[in-house]
């Protein structure tokens, strides 16, 4: 497995348009040093997609990454949502919903966030972090 020293530079990047056309212009090379934060936002809404799934979006990240690692994340901007992000963040049961998430979707690559509580919530947390840690 490949180390944190390994990395140069680790940008947060949202899965809107521009910016994953941005990331897809990263050369080889240079791509090898980056460990980028993927913030999962809605997809482009379009007449075959009307809810911006994030499905596309995963898609699209696989695609532009290839077999690289990045951390995942989902994005809280009320204007980046939809209800199906929206659901990833509810903090019911360790945050089922995004560790389901997370292992049937993002693939082995994908180095997950934990999502915390405010006030904190130990035994949330680490139900969580249990589920993850797979």
């Amino acid at each position: 497995m490949v180390g944190w020293k390994d990395y140069g530079y680790v940008p947060i990047i949202r899965t809107r348009d521009a910016e994953v056309k941005g990331l897809s212009e990263v050369t080889r090379s240079r791509m090898d040093k980056i460990l980028p934060v993927i913030e999962f936002t809605r997809s482009r809404r379009s007449k075959l997609n009307p809810t911006g799934s994030v499905d596309i979006s995963i898609e699209r990240i696989g695609e532009v990454l290839g077999k690289r690692y990045f951390i995942a994340d989902v994005t809280s901007l009320a204007s980046q949502t939809t209800p199906e992000i929206e659901a990833l963040l509810l903090e019911d049961d360790g945050f089922r919903n995004w560790t389901n998430f997370v292992q049937s979707k993002l693939g082995k690559l994908a180095i997950p966030v934990i999502h915390l509580t405010d006030p904190f919530d130990e035994d949330n947390f680490r139900l969580q972090f249990l589920r993850l840690i797979k």
